[in-house]
């Protein structure tokens, strides 16, 4: 089954303050895209296993924070890198620190780019202009 990407952007954050933070951000730019928001790991998890059976579009960004309890984002990350049907989607990791080990770790695991918590909407559109995924905005 082909997929089909969506302008919509996936936002996998368990912190519900952090996730509001990420939308204003968003907003500031006056990006519009409809946001998926998963406040967990296994939620995205659970989303993205399904994708087949539900027929859904797949967003065109992950922004995945990479600190979760339970299933955390390098799970997430793992999986979306390994599924035949997003291992294309470009998975920006959200975090509040930016040690070495971590970056590394995803970079491996094949994140493209990394944001440090608070997000604002400079650095989001920054990183979204270097992916260059601007066609997928809606303002």
């Amino acid at each position: 089954m082909i997929m089909k990407i969506s302008n919509k952007i996936a936002l996998v954050e368990d912190n519900l303050d952090d996730a509001e933070l990420t939308k204003l951000a968003l907003e500031s730019q006056n990006i519009c895209n409809k946001l998926l928001y998963f406040n967990s790991g296994g939620e995205a998890i659970k989303y993205f296993t399904n994708l087949e059976s539900e027929n859904m579009d797949l967003p065109f960004l992950v922004l995945l924070d990479l600190k979760m309890p339970l299933i955390g984002g390098y799970d997430v990350l793992f999986m979306l890198k390994n599924k035949m049907e997003t291992k294309d989607i470009p998975v920006v990791i959200i975090t509040s620190s930016l040690e070495n080990e971590d970056m590394i770790k995803c970079k491996q695991y094949g994140a493209s780019g990394f944001l440090q918590k608070p997000v604002s909407g400079k650095s989001l559109l920054d990183v979204i202009q270097e992916l260059g995924l601007t066609t997928y905005l809606t303002n």
